[in-house]
């Protein structure tokens, strides 16, 4: 006989049903019949084997509705099949890797349970055990060897953005990892310039070139000099760290050592990537050694 809809089992010989199956085959006059007793005990076996078995010698072959309860003092997981506790789960035992390890600019960790592959969404913490000086890699457990990356998925990281024993979150994006939080302070590029019109730009010579970004805020300074040739004209241009979401929003002023005339500058926009930098009065530089001293800010 099956299980009821209600959870219950109810012995039968094939004739009788319930618990009084044997009573009333006495009542009805029959003796001990060999079909209904192997028909009972077979359905007794039936419903045993349709039970689970507390040393796990059989398994469920459906959903199993709980009814409010819990299972209760359950060992830690092991597996990734495994139920996962709640103090594993507050601990973050499963996404954290310890300390990392590898050469420089490589950070290699192992999760328990292990990760058999790389996934959107898979999101893994460790403590560093070396600053970056450059671009990074991450590998866990193994697997392939994916690059660090911040913000976009397509910023490389530069010195610095990882500490020595700063704590790392990185999400995988489907393609590489993504920083999920980042140190603060300042962000290195290198710009690349030119001149408005026919004048040139040789022999840059960087000073700084930092930028700190705020969410859609990028601020940036730079102070560099270049050697201004061919025709005079009025801009000396220079690429941004990120692209600007649009021309308007660019915003930044500061000054012009222009062949050793010290001028008040300020910025125009020639495009989302590009800058340019003339003197107040909007008049041609000399041609010859420009300094820039420049800040300024724009949204991203």
């Amino acid at each position: 006989m099956p299980w009821s809809g209600a959870g219950s089992f109810s012995r039968t010989n094939g004739i009788n049903t319930g618990p009084t199956t044997w009573s009333l085959d006495e009542a009805g006059g029959i003796g001990i019949a060999r079909d209904r007793h192997e028909t009972h005990d077979n359905d007794l076996a039936t419903g045993i084997n349709a039970a689970i078995a507390k040393n796990g010698e059989n398994a469920p072959t459906a959903n199993l509705p709980m009814g409010g309860f819990r299972h209760t003092n359950v060992a830690d997981a092991t597996t990734r099949s495994d139920y996962s506790k709640v103090s594993q789960t507050q601990d973050s035992a499963y996404m954290y890797g310890g300390t990392s390890t590898g050469a420089a600019n490589v950070y290699t960790i192992l999760l328990s349970p292990a990760i058999t592959a790389y996934t959107a969404g898979l999101t893994v913490r460790f403590r560093s055990h070396q600053a970056n000086t450059g671009t990074a890699t991450l590998q866990v457990n193994g697997l392939g060897i994916v690059n660090i990356t911040k913000r976009a998925g397509t910023i490389f990281l530069n010195g610095g953005d990882i500490g020595n024993g700063d704590i790392i979150e990185c999400m995988h994006d489907g393609t590489v990892w993504q920083l999920t939080a980042q140190r603060g302070g300042l962000e290195s590029w290198t710009p690349t310039f030119a001149g408005s019109g026919s004048m040139t730009t040789t022999a840059p010579s960087i000073n700084q070139a930092h930028f700190h970004r705020e969410g859609e805020i990028v601020w940036f300074t730079i102070q560099a000099t270049v050697t201004t040739g061919g025709v005079a004209s009025n801009q000396v241009q220079f690429t941004l760290p990120v692209a600007a979401l649009g021309t308007g929003y660019i915003n930044f002023a500061g000054f012009v050592n222009d062949v050793g005339n010290l001028r008040s500058a300020l910025g125009i926009a020639v495009s989302t990537t590009v800058v340019g930098v003339q003197r107040f009065d909007n008049t041609n530089f000399t041609l010859g050694t420009v300094t820039l001293y420049i800040q300024g800010f724009y949204r991203a």
